[in-house]
C-alpha cells in the first residue's frame, strides 16, 4: 500500500493558489489613485509645503471614477479573503479555508470591470483545488461549471478554469482506477475520465493560444 499524503501537505499543496491576482490588482490600482491624488493635490495649488502633504496622506484616493474605485474595494477584499484561507491551512484546516474562499464568490461585482471578473474565475480555480483535497469532486466540478458559464470572455483565468477540470476529472479516475489501492475498479470509466481531462486541458490550450496570438497580431 502506498503512503497517502497527509493533511498538512495535501494543505500545503494549494496553499499558493489563487491570491496573487488580487495581490497584484490591488497593489495596482492603489498606486494609480495615490498618482491621481498627488497630482490633484498640485493642480490645488500645492507646492509640497505641510498641508498639501497631509491631505495626499489622508485622501485614499481621489477617484476621478467611482468604478475605478469600487473595484479597488472589491480586490482588496478578496485578497483579505484569501490570506484568511492562508492562515487556516498553515493549520491544515481544509475546511475553514473553503469557507473563506467561498465568500468571495458572495462579493457583488462591481459592474464592467473585467480585473473583478478575473479574481472571480481565480477564486473559482483555487476553491476547486481545495473541495478535490477535502473529496468534495461534485462540488469541485460544480463550482468550474458555473465559472465557465458566467464568463463573460476568454481570459488566462476562464484557461485555469478549463485547466482545473482536468484535475478534478483525473480526481475522478483515481477512485475508479484498476490499480487503485485497495484492488478494483472500472477500467471503462477510468479510461472515459482520463479521456475527458486531456479534452479539458486541451480547452485550456485552445484558449491560452488563441489569446497568445491576439498578443502577438496586436499592433
Amino acid at each position: 500500500m502506498t503512503d497517502r499524503p497527509g493533511k498538512r501537505s495535501r494543505a500545503r499543496a494549494v496553499r499558493d493558489t489563487g491570491w496573487t491576482l488580487a495581490t497584484l490588482a490591488v497593489a495596482g490600482l492603489l498606486g494609480l489613485s495615490l498618482s491621481a491624488g498627488s497630482s490633484c493635490a498640485d493642480d490645488r495649488g500645492g507646492s509640497g509645503g505641510e498641508a498639501a502633504r497631509d491631505d495626499r496622506v489622508t485622501q485614499i484616493a481621489e477617484a476621478t471614477d467611482v468604478h475605478r474605485e469600487g473595484l479597488m474595494l472589491y480586490l482588496a477584499e478578496a485578497k483579505n479573503l484569501h490570506r484568511i484561507a492562508d492562515v487556516y491551512l498553515g493549520d491544515a484546516n481544509v475546511g475553514a479555508a473553503i469557507a473563506s474562499v467561498t465568500r468571495i464568490l458572495a462579493i457583488p461585482v462591481p459592474p464592467d470591470a473585467p480585473e473583478a471578473e478575473d479574481a472571480r474565475m481565480d477564486a473559482r480555480a483555487r476553491l476547486a483545488k481545495l473541495l478535490v483535497v477535502s473529496g468534495e469532486l461534485d462540488e469541485a466540478a460544480r463550482v468550474i461549471d458555473e465559472g465557465i458559464a458566467e464568463a463573460s470572455r476568454p481570459s488566462f483565468f476562464v484557461g485555469n478554469l478549463y485547466t482545473v477540470r482536468g484535475e478534478v476529472l483525473e480526481a475522478r479516475a483515481a477512485l475508479v482506477s484498476p490499480t487503485s489501492d485497495p484492488p478494483g475498479g472500472d477500467a471503462v470509466q477510468f479510461r472515459t475520465l482520463k479521456r475527458a481531462a486531456i479534452e479539458a486541458y486541451e480547452q485550456s490550450n485552445q484558449m491560452l493560444e488563441a489569446l497568445q496570438k491576439r498578443l502577438d497580431e496586436a499592433p
